[in-house]
């Protein structure tokens, strides 16, 4: 009777194995179907956020270049700084009451940012020294191991890639010129997670405005980014694939160019 209730028992102690082992099987395969539903949920929110950062980079630029008639951020920059300058000197020397200016002057040392103002630029850097040299730099190609550094830089850039790089490289001298009142830097910078990616791009705070950023060409981004800014012809041997880039990036330009300086074709023209 004894050997009887013992069999029973072992064979209840298999039985509730098998039951328990199974229960955690399903809630093994339970947990694994939350996780993947949670990591397709998490893809998706992924994929909207960075369609929600492209479209909110789209529509700034599309804002900046309606706000600024059209001129790309360099020059509209450039603009800026002549319009402080000129609001500076007239509210200087005119007899009337001065006025509140829509920008701060400059106090002659470099800093734009007014007690009440905070402008969406860098200011000059302190020294100014290297800044011919860096000029110097970005108006000749690159050679040797700095052609073979900025052609990988490059491998597969996109036209878009490299307009944008371009518009940072033209920026950049602009910017080190002697006199200018803003420092190098872009505010809006549609392919910025492409050309970090790359290594040719940084994202620098604003001292004056920390919830605002600016977007600077790194060493190597100087580096590539003077195959657009070169003067004078390639040197012989130069790649074929970069030659290219620089010829359809120039294309892609002047179309927009055009595009802007068209007339609308929702409205008529008439003869002046």
């Amino acid at each position: 009777m004894a050997l009887a209730l013992a069999v029973i028992a072992f064979v209840a102690q298999i039985i509730m194995f098998i039951v328990q082992a199974a229960a955690a099987n399903d809630q093994q395969e339970k947990a694994q179907e939350v996780y993947a539903q949670t990591m397709r949920a998490l893809t998706l929110i992924e994929e909207k956020m960075e369609g929600t950062r492209q479209t909110v980079h789209t529509m700034s630029e599309k804002l900046l270049t309606r706000v600024l008639g059209g001129m790309p951020e360099p020059v509209a920059k450039e603009a800026l700084a002549l319009e402080i300058e000129n609001s500076a000197h007239q509210a200087s020397s005119s007899r009337l009451p001065q006025q509140r200016l829509a920008y701060p002057p400059s106090t002659g040392d470099g800093d734009l940012s007014g007690s009440s103002y905070e402008l969406p630029y860098l200011p000059p850097t302190a020294s100014r020294e290297a800044d011919p040299e860096i000029v110097r730099m970005m108006r000749e190609f690159p050679t040797g191991a700095d052609l073979e550094s900025a052609r990988s830089a490059l491998a597969d850039a996109t036209v878009r890639e490299g307009h944008y790089l371009s518009m940072l490289a033209d920026d950049e001298i602009r910017s080190r010129q002697p006199g200018f009142k803003f420092g190098a830097g872009l505010s809006i910078l549609p392919t910025s997670k492409e050309l970090f990616q790359r290594g040719l791009v940084r994202q620098v705070r604003l001292p004056h405005n920390p919830n605002k950023t600016v977007f600077l060409l790194t060493k190597e981004g100087r580096n590539a980014a003077r195959i657009f800014t070169a003067r004078g012809r390639p040197p012989s041997g130069f790649p074929q694939d970069l030659l290219e880039l620089i010829e359809k990036v120039a294309d892609y330009q002047k179309e927009i160019n055009d595009r802007i300086n068209s007339p609308d074709p929702n409205v008529p023209v008439d003869d002046a």
